[in-house]
């Protein structure tokens, strides 16, 4: 097939495209549950303690004082127009979704929204949870990895492994390239 595309022009062979951050933010709100579609309206906070649920247009940028997670990610200077963001995958990016308030609410989130009765086994919840991140089911391999890691972490106290295991998802390629 790739003698019939040389150019790398047709979408069976399209280049991956990361997400911008926008699209990471709405992505982990769809995806959580705690999106709100509303149109219209008052533009609110994207991050902090009091960040709004509603799609990232809506969100508040100030143009002098550009937030540093947007700045992390490529996000274009309010004060000029740029011809196109640059690209770039830096480690604040990874340690963003490691220690973001925001992204550990969501996966908190999402983990209430599956409400996992008593009898689901463990495989069950790591795949219920593979399904709503990432749209498919865990292989073997992703089973027996998260299952230790679930095994392992059950031994904190007081501590649920599930919002940790989404957590890891969101993070993952899969969840922030289109493929």
């Amino acid at each position: 097939m790739a003698e019939l595309d040389v150019e790398n022009k047709l979408y069976h062979r399209a280049n991956l495209k990361r997400l911008e951050i926008e699209e990471i933010r709405d992505s982990l709100l769809a995806v959580s549950g705690a999106l709100d579609s509303r149109m219209r309206g008052r533009s609110g906070e994207l991050w902090g303690n009091d960040y709004t649920p509603r799609r990232s247009v809506y969100g508040y940028i100030n143009r002098f004082n550009l937030d540093p997670t947007l700045r992390a990610f490529d996000f274009p200077s309010p004060v000029q127009s740029q011809e196109r963001r640059t690209e770039s995958i830096v480690a604040p990016q990874a340690l963003f979704s490691m220690n973001s308030n925001f992204v550990t609410d969501q996966a908190a989130a999402l983990v209430d929204r599956l409400k996992f009765e008593k009898g689901v086994t463990r495989d069950q919840r790591i795949d219920g949870i593979f399904n709503a991140v990432l749209h498919r089911p865990a292989d073997q391999v992703k089973h027996d990895r998260f299952g230790k890691f679930v095994d392992l972490e059950k031994t904190r106290a007081g501590v649920s492994p599930w919002p940790l295991v989404a957590q890891a998802l969101f993070m993952s390629n899969e969840f922030l390239y289109v493929d």
